[in-house]
């Protein structure tokens, strides 16, 4: 009797978003973070651009677990915004894209190059893919400018990212028409008597968020988080409510912001100033002499903060250095108080296993003009994480809240790492001495907390927890509860923002809602059904779309003020290795660059990915990740941003004396 081979049943096809890269490749994130992303080669994407979705059939399983595919169909375009410069040409013109993504120039017919003028830099529309047989085809929508304009960057990145950057006009009449509101305070509980503040940055022009604390002579208190009561200024299906469902979040710029409301609310009506009756939704928590909640109370409420306050003052009033700053009726003791509160809530977190990621951040310093005039570590003191402490307990107590009312909701979820992005990391840990213990698939968050504890104080502290960083997964707004896996919540949402995020305008409504005699009806159920799994994927989609205009436009400043230091030698370290050389972390500066590999001259390298490191095949010299290295400054490009390096040894050996090539 003749033996049947067993027949293996081919991957399913998967679908998800394509994110294209300069170099050609690209790779599909599944709907959903559902699965591994899919590699798929340069001559497979079937015409599909980064951010089209797309249906691909998965040709390849490595044995690590990564997948290759090939796109079988696309399902969805999006529209192809591109900048660049504009050049006449006969017949019409071309356009060069700054977008490495778009490697060929864009044809733009005679007709459909509006003023352009050559050499202007203009954002344009892909109306015709590119093929193997005619160039892209596209329509000039607006002109940018010159690129000498010193706000260039800040209108490339709006373009390109499809920002919303003015409000249209019956957004703007609506505002015209709200009025203060306070004294339509019926039925609200007045906190006017309690002693409540706002802590921000220096530079804050809205606040969303106040705190307070009254304690209750055995260790114990209630802690007040009152949060700015934007949705009775916005009602749903306004034309206000609508902008900022199209916009989604605030955008924060170095110097500017492009915000979710307009500027008479979110600056004015909807911000917590000092000395002024402002409408809430307060969240009471009743706290033991441990820091755990024993009782939560949610209200409609009226405050009136006492101060506005910056971190740095209250940071210096808690290290008794600046008394002088504290509100008349308060004393010093009120905010070792919440000190205090913050530090209980802080180590009940940390024993449940939440992580903290404690990251510098740079603080892009402008002058008047808009010019980069310094590179520094944005401050993060003991206030900064005072009110995290409190925002985190408010938005847990807020999820619990919804969850057990049953009804229809939003939730902040960080779904588990991918077990095959932890084995890379892990066998870069072991190059520094550390180790994930396995399984992988079920290690807690407990784990990872403590692997950055111990990474505290080494000279690899930034990069292995960055790497940690990039190893877990994107948190994201879903209306199915979930665990937030990094802060090691069952449940989580956001509701201490609704200024600036519109997922906490919508937390706002239900809790509103909730507080009202009448039970939630079945049709209203069914509504919320309806409409929240669409609310969620786009607040998701138009987040990443504002983090990556941020850290765009923030790497273009890095650009000009590099621009200005040519020639000049720093200390860093190495961050990423590929194949066509490594990149170079500048810590004092929180820049990055690249170290070309054809400009290590005295040997060739070879990419050896599984190590992550490049050896010289004849004198087998190794470049691994951590490694410090003296770099000079070679060449900076704008158009894309882009900052090369060179080895210090190379230059000395070599005798070079040009200090470098800006690059348009």
């Amino acid at each position: 009797m003749p033996r049947t081979r067993k027949r293996v049943q081919p991957d399913p096809p998967v679908t998800g978003r394509m994110e294209a890269h300069r170099e050609g490749f690209g790779f599909v994130l599944p709907d959903g973070n559902s699965g591994r992303d899919v590699f798929v080669r340069s001559d497979r994407r079937s015409g599909s651009l980064h951010g089209d979705r797309v249906e691909v059939r998965i040709t390849t399983v490595r044995r690590d677990g990564r997948r290759e595919g090939t796109v079988v169909r696309i399902l969805e375009r999006v529209v192809q915004r591109v900048s660049g410069v504009y050049r006449t040409a006969s017949p019409g013109g071309l356009v060069e894209p700054f977008d490495g993504r778009f490697p060929a120039d864009i044809r733009i017919p005679s007709r459909q190059s509006g003023k352009a003028r050559d050499g202007e830099v203009v954002g344009c529309e892909i109306t015709r893919m590119a093929s193997s047989r005619r160039p892209a085809e596209g329509r000039v929508i607006e002109v940018l400018g010159f690129q000498d304009d010193p706000e260039m960057d800040f209108r490339v990145i709006t373009w390109k990212h499809g920002l919303r950057k003015d409000f249209p006009p019956d957004v703007l009449e609506e505002c015209d028409r709200s009025t203060d509101l306070v004294g339509q305070a019926k039925g609200r509980e007045d906190f006017r008597n309690l002693p409540v503040i706002t802590i921000d940055p220096p530079t804050a022009r809205d606040h969303d968020d106040a705190v307070s604390w009254q304690p209750s002579g055995n260790g114990g208190g209630t802690l007040g988080v009152h949060i700015a009561d934007v949705a009775h200024f916005v009602p749903e299906g306004s034309a206000t409510d609508r902008e900022a469902l199209l916009r989604g979040t605030s955008v924060y710029f170095p110097g500017t912001c492009l915000p979710m409301l307009p500027e008479p609310l979110s600056s004015d009506l909807c911000s917590l100033r000092p000395d002024r009756d402002r409408l809430t939704l307060t969240v009471l928590l009743e706290l033991d002499s441990r820091g755990r909640v024993v009782d939560t109370r949610f209200n409609r409420g009226i405050i009136r903060s006492r101060a506005r306050m910056t971190y740095t003052e209250v940071a210096e009033i808690l290290q008794g250095k600046d008394e002088g700053t504290i509100p008349d009726g308060l004393s010093r003791e009120y905010f070792l108080d919440l000190e205090r509160v913050a530090r209980l809530l802080n180590t009940l977190r940390r024993a449940q296993g939440s992580i903290d990621f404690d990251l510098p951040e740079p603080n892009i310093i402008l002058d008047d003009r808009g010019r980069v005039t310094g590179i520094v570590p944005l401050e993060r003191n003991s206030a900064h994480k005072l009110i995290e402490e409190f925002m985190l307990a408010a938005n847990q107590a807020v999820a619990r809240k919804l969850f057990a009312s049953r009804v229809p909701s939003l939730y902040r979820i960080h779904e588990r790492p991918d077990p095959f992005k932890l084995e890379a990391f892990n066998r870069i840990l072991e190059t520094f001495g550390f180790n994930l213990p396995g399984p992988y698939r079920n290690l807690p968050p407990a784990v990872f907390q403590n692997l950055l504890d111990s990474f505290r104080g080494l000279p690899e502290e930034g990069l292995l927890t960055r790497l940690l960083l990039r190893s877990m997964k994107q948190a994201r707004y879903s209306d199915e509860p979930g665990e937030h896996f990094g802060l090691a919540m069952g449940l989580y949402t956001h509701f201490t923002s609704p200024i600036r995020r519109y997922p906490d305008l919508v937390i706002h409504r239900l809790l509103h809602r909730l507080m009202e005699p009448k039970p939630i009806t079945a049709r209203e159920r069914q509504s919320l059904r309806e409409k929240l799994p669409e609310i969620s994927r786009e607040t998701s989609r138009l987040e990443r779309i504002a983090e990556a205009a941020e850290r765009e436009l923030i790497e273009w400043k890095k650009v000009s003020f590099m621009a200005k230091r040519l020639g000049e030698e720093y200390e860093g370290y190495i961050s990423g290795v590929a194949r066509f050389g490594f990149f170079v972390t500048l810590e004092e500066l929180f820049v990055d660059g690249l170290v070309p590999v054809g400009t290590i001259r005295e040997d060739r390298y070879r990419f050896l990915e599984r190590k992550q490191i490049l050896r010289g095949e004849r004198q087998g010299r190794v470049f691994r990740l951590g490694d410090r290295i003296r770099v000079r400054v070679d060449r900076v490009g704008f158009w894309p941003a882009r900052i090369d390096f060179s080895l210090v040894e190379n230059n000395r050996d070599a005798g070079v004396k040009s200090v470098g090539r800006v690059l348009a």
